[in-house]
């Protein structure tokens, strides 16, 4: 895309990795809000670092970006919520954020 200015379908975004899922035609707000509404269902702690994260990937180097993630892991593994989550997938129930 960078050197050929090419542009390509839904199903070819998907199939080179820069789309995560897709939608039927005239769904793509329906699909918005699953997505949002399985977000919304994760904890609020978790999500924020997992962001800054994406965000600091997305505006530094490769190997920075590497070392923010790994950062941002140990964050996550030290909250209460990985620890609820962990417990809620063991016990096979719902996690209480």
């Amino acid at each position: 895309m960078l050197f050929t200015g090419r542009s390509f379908n839904a199903q070819e975004a998907a199939s080179l990795g820069l789309v995560c899922r897709l939608t039927e035609d005239g769904q793509e707000l329906e699909g918005a809000r699953v997505l949002a509404q399985t977000i919304c269902g994760k904890s609020a702690e978790v999500v924020r670092i997992g962001r800054t994260a994406f965000m600091y990937a997305n505006d530094n180097g490769y190997r920075l970006a590497v070392s923010a993630a790994a950062d941002s892991f140990c964050k996550v593994v030290a909250t209460d919520a990985a620890k609820e989550g962990i417990a809620a997938f063991v016990e096979k129930r719902k996690p209480i954020w």
